[in-house]
């Protein structure tokens, strides 16, 4: 897949007898957070109205409000945030010894 910034085109290639291009969804996302309480994403997502390219075996759909149109919403407290999405913290995942790797060798 490839997209221009320059000019909102999208272009995907065909890939014979392994992949057709049906529809090409475009997808933005915002994210606003009210700190300590919750976070709202909203994705706003736009199939696009496709335009083969004869020749080189592709479809082209361009951005900017021509297909259909729609938004998701989705609210997280910061909890939930927190648990699935933060880093775990550094060296603790396991205690490492040489001696631990070579009683594995040891048949």
């Amino acid at each position: 897949m490839f997209r221009s910034t320059h000019n909102s085109h999208i272009t995907c290639r065909n890939v014979q007898d392994y992949l057709e291009v049906r529809a090409i969804k475009f997808r933005e996302t915002r994210t606003y957070e009210k700190p300590g309480q919750f976070t709202v994403e909203i994705h706003k997502i736009e199939e696009l109205n496709l335009t083969k390219i004869e020749g080189i075996d592709s479809v082209t759909g361009r951005t900017g409000g021509n297909g259909k149109l729609w938004y998701e919403f989705e609210v997280r407290p910061v909890t939930f945030y927190v648990a699935f999405y933060s880093p775990p913290p550094l060296f603790s995942l396991m205690v490492w010894r040489a001696n631990n790797w070579y009683s594995g060798l040891n048949r």
